[in-house]
């Protein structure tokens, strides 16, 4: 038996918990925010277009966030297997999920502005808007 003794911890310090574990740094909302407006103009988003959007030339500037927005806080998620628009490899693609949209809604540099209730989820890329950012 171990000398370690187990506490139960009380409901209020998980809820403080959970709160501090779910909050957004300030590069999250960039990136999130990022890959909105990119949802917006073109159905999702890739790595690199997210870092060329934000006039970033390091691709760890997003791919560490935008990991922790699919994986931690499950704000963004897959959408295809594509080609980059700018690198024309293929790669993954993302899109933002309701609770993404609910997100960008808090973001005090958003409050007022009007955040659709959609999801990008089921929006495709159309052929126009393709041709045009090619």
């Amino acid at each position: 038996m171990s000398d370690h003794q187990v506490h139960d911890m009380e409901g209020t310090s998980l809820d403080a918990w959970d709160q501090m574990q779910s909050k957004l740094g300030e590069r999250e909302r960039i990136i999130l925010k990022a890959i909105k407006e990119l949802c917006e103009i073109q159905g999702d988003a890739t790595d690199t277009e997210t870092m060329t959007h934000l006039l970033q030339q390091d691709p760890n500037y997003v791919r560490p966030r935008r990991y922790d927005l699919v994986n931690k806080y499950k704000l963004v998620g897959y959408s295809q297997t594509r080609v980059c628009k700018l690198t024309g490899a293929t790669c993954s693609a993302w899109k933002i999920l309701q609770g993404g949209t609910d997100e960008i809604r808090k973001m005090p540099e958003v409050q007022g502005e009007e955040v659709p209730d959609e999801t990008f989820e089921d929006r495709g890329t159309s052929a126009a808007i393709r041709n045009d950012l090619s």
